[in-house]
This record gives structure tokens, C-alpha cells and sequence, in this order.
């Protein structure tokens, strides 16, 4: 998945009802209907900000269960700790989908 930056997005759109808009001159044009009907979806849509640092610990104390030596670190993690971290930043995602639908 790629992720889009909405406020850059925004302000596209907005540029381009504003070349529509006086390169026509006429504000009515379905192309500019149709720029301020995608302008108003996005206005809906919210944007959750998730800490990864916070999120990378949180998930490296109850993996390691708290144990700080050279033994688990997290430098080197095996197989079975790699896949367990992929579960575990994925359903963060979803999570996070599902709170700002």
C-alpha cells in the first residue's frame, strides 16, 4: 500500500479548479464539479498519525517480555520474530483503517 499526502493532494486539486476555473471561465464546467465533489470527499476522510518508535517498543517489550541483554536486543531476530513483528504492524494498519473509516 502507498500512502498519498492528503494536504498535498488537496492542494492539487484546489490548483486545478483555480486553472479550470479562469482558463474557462466558467466555474460550472463539469470538470470543476467534479474537482470540488473529490475536494469535498477527501474533507472527510481523517488521518491517523501512528507512532512507530512507540509502537516498534511496545512490541519489543512484550516480545522480549521486558528483557534487556545482549541475548534480545532485537538486532538479530529469527524467523519466527520477524514474522510475529510483520503480524503484528499489519493488524496495527488495520486497526488504524478501520478507525478512520
Amino acid at each position: 500500500m502507498k500512502l498519498i499526502d492528503k494536504d498535498a493532494l488537496v492542494a492539487e486539486i484546489e490548483r486545478r479548479i483555480k486553472f479550470f476555473t479562469e482558463e474557462s471561465g466558467n466555474s460550472n464546467s463539469d470538470i470543476v464539479i467534479a474537482l470540488f465533489g473529490l475536494k469535498s470527499f477527501l474533507d472527510t476522510l481523517e488521518v491517523k498519525e501512528v507512532d512507530l518508535e512507540k509502537e516498534l517498543d511496545t512490541w519489543r517489550h512484550n516480545h522480549f517480555h521486558g528483557r534487556r541483554d545482549i541475548f534480545a536486543n532485537g538486532e538479530y531476530l529469527e524467523r519466527v520474530s520477524q514474522l510475529d513483528i510483520a503480524k503484528y504492524f499489519f493488524e496495527l494498519g488495520i486497526k488504524t483503517k478501520q478507525t478512520t473509516i
